[in-house]
């Protein structure tokens, strides 16, 4: 037996505006109700389609959205302003609205016969054709059919170029103009436009976010987002007509979720129900815990990326990322688009739809890429922050930048192309990003490790030693806590260190900042000497280049407390003055963890 129409509840929560009463009364009587109740979402949706019938858009869209925000289960505001989309000429929200209120309630045949004409005007007519059969089948035992939707679903036939004889419901065996007798001009239907990548985030800061996607077709781009949970209320569009998509969402509040759905005035390609949402950054200097995955070497696009990616997805459970970076050689083996689409975009779907990217570039993703043209995959793929709008001083390149995140400053270099002399321009820009930096917590990242004895050696290697000797005394006479890097195949992680630029044959225990191995299960914590950023006060250095795979070495640094040719992760949390991290093996094993307190903070 067929479920009632749900269209009954709609006249009952919302109440049809009375044909002889005024509507500015009306209004009146709704917000003085409100007023007096205002957690009654049925009293917003009553207002909100009084706007509506009145013609006021942006005041039906705020009761809507206000309304959903206090009963995200009252489905009708999606039929309701949907409606109210569709008449406004917001065609391509209109069809998301409904889609939302059809999944809920799937036997209105009003809805169906609705979400068809949007997607008419479309030009979805194939889809249209099917909203408008389901709307026929649905009406047929329980009112009168209707002669518009029949209308409505003979038209969408003939620009599908569908067969009309195979209609259900009693449709003409051939399709002909509703004006007369003529026989309508059969029509190609427009291309299907597919998602071929994203949607993904980029340079997130607490007002903004960057999402970008990819199609087979070059379209528009249009995103509709807003508050989540909640009603979608807002509409970011670029007419430019590309298979690269950019679009930057501005105006957001911090550390808010957001909701959002991409796509072009064609129709939605992905997101819409909760499927693609993330949350702003926090105002920087906020005490926010922030969980940070570290991901080094990862792009094997192969079944031990995978293992490593699962392994941390099982760790974090329902525990959201909240800042997501990879170490450079993100895609094998020479960072072309295809290999980055294989390593990055079909690798980790999930996480870029919902927590922005920040990548270093590393020699591998430098074979098809260019950091002095800012050219190639790496920078065609990635949208970071050069002018200082996620924090921080203005780089003006993509190949070294920085970021804040709560109480952190985040910092990436670029040790394969850029100039690495201390006179040269990115050490330049990284003295006077230093300087600016008011964050209790500094953590850099790049790809060469300053300290290694894996598949690399920071002995022998140029890049390796010029970033030990040229960065390392810029970082710490600022007050640097944590350098993240990778390049070596392998998990390596230091002491707490100060001051120590040579080479392996030169380390002694006079570089060592604090005894111990810093780790809550061993010797205890690291205690810094200063609750904010004193000079040389000493930092880790971790080498997290397994994540795709491992390749040996002798491991034998001094400067490590750990060293392991095991696959895996790092894991970061920062919760006020402390910071803790562990190394996430690829069978979900902490196979080493250390943590730093400030000493305003007790150690535990």
């Amino acid at each position: 037996m067929r479920r009632s129409l749900p269209w009954l509840v709609l006249v009952l929560s919302v109440g049809l505006v009375e044909a002889h009463a005024e509507l500015d009364v009306q209004l009146r009587t709704a917000t003085a109700k409100i007023a007096a109740h205002p957690g009654d979402a049925g009293l917003y949706l009553r207002r909100g389609e009084l706007h509506r019938v009145h013609g006021d858009w942006d005041a039906a869209e705020r009761d809507y959205a206000r309304a959903k925000s206090l009963n995200p289960d009252l489905a009708i505001v999606d039929f309701c302003r949907g409606h109210m989309l569709l008449r406004s000429g917001r065609t391509a929200e209109a069809t998301l609205a409904l889609g939302t209120y059809v999944r809920a309630r799937p036997y209105d045949p009003r809805a169906h016969a609705l979400r068809a004409e949007a997607l008419a005007a479309l030009g979805r007519s194939r889809e249209a054709a099917q909203d408008y059969d389901r709307a026929l089948a649905l009406a047929s035992d329980q009112e009168p059919l209707r002669p518009d939707w029949r209308l409505g679903r003979e038209r969408a036939r003939v620009a599908a170029g569908l067969d009309n004889r195979a209609a259900p419901s009693g449709a003409p065996p051939r399709a002909e103009a509703a004006e007369g007798n003529l026989k309508a001009p059969r029509k190609i239907p427009p291309p299907t436009v597919r998602l071929m990548r994203g949607p993904y985030l980029q340079s997130a800061t607490p007002t903004s976010s960057v999402v970008r996607w990819r199609t087979d077709l070059a379209t528009d781009s249009v995103i509709v987002f807003g508050a989540w949970p909640g009603s979608l209320g807002r509409l970011a569009v670029d007419r430019a007509r590309v298979k690269d998509h950019v679009v930057k969402l501005e105006g957001l509040l911090p550390d808010t979720r957001y909701g959002y759905a991409i796509g072009s005035t064609r129709g939605v390609l992905s997101g819409g129900n909760g499927d693609a949402s993330f949350v702003t950054s926090p105002l920087p200097g906020t005490e926010k815990p922030t969980r940070i995955w570290v991901l080094g070497d990862s792009g094997t696009a192969d079944a031990a990326a995978s293992r490593v990616r699962d392994a941390y997805a099982a760790f974090a459970g329902s525990r959201s990322t909240d800042v997501w970076l990879m170490l450079g050689d993100n895609a094998y083996d020479d960072g072309t688009d295809d290999e980055y689409q294989r390593a990055v975009f079909d690798m980790y779907p999930e996480t870029l739809r919902s927590v922005a990217l920040w990548p270093a570039f590393g020699n591998h993703d430098g074979i098809s890429a260019n950091s002095t043209t800012q050219s190639g995959p790496y920078y065609d793929n990635f949208t970071l922050p050069v002018d200082g709008s996620a924090g921080g001083v203005a780089s003006l390149t993509e190949a070294y930048y920085s970021f804040d995140y709560a109480n952190i400053h985040f910092i990436c270099l670029d040790s394969y192309e850029s100039g690495r002399a201390q006179d040269g321009a990115m050490l330049r820009w990284l003295t006077r990003d230093l300087a600016a930096d008011r964050a209790l917590w500094t953590i850099a990242f790049w790809h060469h490790p300053p300290y290694s004895k894996g598949s690399h050696d920071s002995d022998n290697e140029r890049e390796l030693v010029e970033m030990r000797q040229n960065v390392l005394p810029i970082l710490e006479a600022r007050g640097v806590d944590l350098v993240l890097t990778g390049h070596s195949h392998s998990y390596e992680r230091s002491y707490l260190l100060d001051g120590y630029y040579g080479f392996s044959w030169d380390f002694s225990e006079a570089y060592k900042k604090a005894p111990g191995d810093g780790s809550p299960e061993g010797d205890g914590v690291y205690v810094k000497a200063d609750s904010g950023r004193e000079a040389h006060a000493g930092a880790v250095y971790a080498v997290a280049g397994s994540s795709g795979q491992i390749s040996g070495g002798s491991l034998d640094h001094p400067a490590m407390v750990r060293a392991l040719n095991v696959l895996g992760s790092l894991v970061l949390d920062v919760d006020g003055g402390r910071l803790e991290a562990r190394f996430l093996d690829d069978l979900g094993v902490v196979r080493d963890s250390f943590a730093i307190v400030k000493s305003s903070v007790a150690p535990r």
